[in-house]
C-alpha cells in the first residue's frame, strides 16, 4: 500500500498495490497517518515521518497499523521524500509464522544456521527495500508528470524526431479542435503552417534550433481556420529526439494590439485635432487678432469650434458609457412597453436626417408587448437606424421587420447601402471598428460596440447580414419575457 502524505502527516491519497484485500482504503484520505498506528507505536511513527522530512532520504520503520479495524498487524514501512511538501510511505504487511506445541529445541548448530539465514534475509530485505523505494519514487514521478501535463493551463504537444505527434494535453485538444482518437496519427504540419513543401519534413529540425525561445507561427484548427501562435520549445530527453512544445494562442493579444493601434489613431485625429483647433482659436482671441475679423468670420470660427468640442464630449461620454456597460454598472431596468411604439419613436428621432436625403422607412411591425429598458432599447434602435440613414443612397429605402419566434423577438433594420466586406463583419462591433469610407470618418466607431453591450445586457444577440453592393441587414434578438 502506498500513502501520499503532506509534511504534517495528513493522508492525501492511498493506493492499494494489489487487490487481495477488500478493505476500502479510500476512506483513510484526510486522516493523519499517526492516528492509524497502534498506540504503542505512535511515537515511533511520528519520529519516522519527522526523520523523512528532516533528513530527506529513504527511511524504514516497523510499526503496527490498524487498517483492518479489529487488529494492528505489523507493517514494514519505507518512507520516501517526494517533493517540497510531500512524503510517500510504502507499507507492506509482514506475514507472521507461529510455532506449534510440538516444536523441539534447536541445537547450537541450528541456531547458528538460523543466524546465518537471518543475516542473509536481512541483506535481501535491505536490497528489496531500496528497490521498492526507487520504484515508488519512479511511480510517483510519473504520476506527478501525468498530473502536471493534464492540469497545465497551456497547450502542450510532444513530437518525435519525425515530427509525429505523440502526446497532447486537454488544452491543446481544445485549442486545435481535433478529437482525441486522431491525435496519434497527426503530423505536426497539420497544426503548424510549414510554409512550403520542402520544410514540411524539417519542422522538428527548425524547431530544435531555438530551444527556450518564443517562435511565431500560424496554426490551423481542425475546421481549417488559421490563427496566430507563439511556441516555446524544449527537449524532452538527453538524446534530443523528442520536443515539448508549449503553444500559446495569441489571437486575443493581436486583437488588443490592433485595438490599441486604432485607439492611438483615434486619439491622434478625433481628440487632438479639435483640441488643436480650439487652442488656435483661443490663442487668436487672446492676442487680439479677432478684432480684424468680421462678425461673420468670428461667428463661423466659434460655431466650428463649438461643434468640434461637442463632438469631443460625445466621444468621451460614449467611452465612459461603454466602460460602464462592460463593467455591469448600467444594468437594464425592465418595464412593459409596446415594441411598435419604441420603433416609431426611434424613426421620429432620425427622420429629419432621413428626409434631407430623401430616405423613406418601410415598417412591418406587429403589436407586441415586451419587457425591456425603454431608454436602452431606444438607444439601440436610434443608433442602428442612424447608421442605416448615413450609409443609404439618396432616395433610398430602409425596411424595418419584426419577427416573433418561440421565446425570442427579432428586429431587422435593412438598408440599401454599399454593404460590408466579409472580413470586417466581426470587426465592426468592436470599439473603434469601422468600415473605411468617407462616411465612417463622421462617426466615432463606438456606436455598434455600445449597441452590442446593450443588447447583451438584455440577454440578447446582435449581428449583421451583408453583401458588398447589396446593402446590410443589422438584426438583434431579445428574449421574450412575460409582459402580461
Amino acid at each position: 500500500m502506498i500513502f501520499q502524505l503532506n509534511k504534517r502527516g495528513k493522508i492525501l491519497s492511498v493506493t492499494k498495490e494489489n487487490s487481495s484485500s477488500n478493505e476500502d482504503f479510500a476512506v483513510l484520505k484526510s486522516y493523519n497517518f499517526v492516528s492509524l498506528v497502534a498506540p504503542g507505536d505512535s511515537a515511533k511513527a511520528s519520529q519516522f515521518i519527522k526523520d523523512i522530512n528532516e533528513k530527506s532520504e529513504v527511511m524504514t520503520c516497523l510499526i503496527g497499523l490498524s487498517l483492518e479495524h479489529h487488529s494492528a498487524p505489523q507493517y514494514e514501512c519505507i518512507g520516501v521524500p517526494a517533493g517540497e511538501d510531500l512524503v510517500c510511505i510504502i507499507a507492506k504487511r509482514l506475514e507472521t509464522e507461529g510455532k506449534t506445541n510440538g516444536d523441539e529445541k534447536t541445537s547450537g548448530d541450528d541456531r547458528r544456521s538460523g543466524d546465518d539465514r537471518r543475516g542473509s534475509g536481512e541483506r535481501r530485505l535491505g536490497n528489496q527495500q531500496n528497490e521498492d523505494a526507487l520504484n515508488a519514487q519512479l511511480r510517483f514521478a510519473k504520476e506527478q508528470v501525468r498530473i502536471l501535463f493534464g492540469k497545465m493551463p497551456v497547450a502542450l504537444v510532444v513530437v518525435n524526431s519525425k515530427s509525429a505527434i505523440e502526446t497532447v494535453n486537454p488544452v491543446a485538444e481544445a485549442m486545435f479542435g481535433h478529437p482525441r482518437e486522431v491525435w496519434r496519427d497527426l503530423h505536426l504540419d497539420k497544426l503548424l503552417d510549414s510554409r512550403d513543401d520542402a520544410s514540411k519534413n524539417n519542422l522538428f529540425a527548425r524547431l530544435s534550433e531555438t530551444p527556450g525561445k518564443l517562435i511565431r507561427y500560424d496554426g490551423f484548427r481542425s475546421s481549417g481556420e488559421r490563427f496566430p501562435l507563439e511556441i516555446s520549445v524544449e527537449f524532452m530527453d538527453p538524446s534530443q529526439t523528442k520536443l515539448l512544445l508549449c503553444v500559446f494562442d495569441i489571437t486575443e493579444r493581436i486583437r488588443l494590439e490592433q485595438l490599441k493601434k486604432e485607439f492611438v489613431e483615434m486619439v491622434s485625429h478625433d481628440l487632438r485635432t479639435p483640441l488643436s483647433n480650439l487652442v488656435l482659436f483661443l490663442e487668436a482671441i487672446s492676442m487680439g487678432f479677432y478684432k480684424k475679423w468680421t462678425e461673420e468670420k468670428l461667428r463661423g470660427n466659434a460655431e466650428r469650434n463649438f461643434e468640434e468640442v461637442s463632438r469631443l464630449i460625445r466621444l468621451i461620454n460614449k467611452l465612459l458609457e461603454i466602460d460602464k456597460l462592460e463593467s455591469g454598472f448600467d444594468k437594464p431596468e425592465f418595464v412593459r412597453l409596446m415594441l411598435s411604439d419604441a420603433i416609431e419613436s426611434a424613426v421620429g428621432a432620425v427622420n429629419a436626417t432621413a428626409t434631407k436625403k430623401g430616405v423613406t422607412f418601410v415598417r412591418d411591425v406587429p403589436d407586441l408587448m415586451i419587457l425591456a429598458d425603454s431608454d436602452q432599447l431606444a438607444q439601440i434602435l436610434i443608433n442602428l437606424m442612424g447608421n442605416a440613414v448615413k450609409f443609404s443612397p439618396d432616395d433610398g429605402k430602409i425596411t424595418i421587420v419584426v419577427n416573433e419566434e418561440p421565446g425570442v423577438v427579432e428586429i431587422r433594420i435593412c438598408d440599401q447601402g454599399p454593404g460590408i466586406p466579409e472580413e470586417l463583419k466581426g470587426h465592426i462591433f468592436e470599439r473603434f471598428g469601422q468600415v473605411k469610407s468617407a462616411k465612417s470618418k463622421e462617426g466615432t466607431g463606438l456606436g455598434l460596440a455600445i449597441c452590442k453591450s446593450l443588447v447583451e445586457a438584455h440577454g440578447g444577440t446582435l449581428g449583421v447580414t451583408s453583401e458588398v453592393g447589396k446593402g446590410s441587414e443589422f438584426w438583434f434578438r431579445l428574449p421574450v419575457q412575460s409582459a402580461s
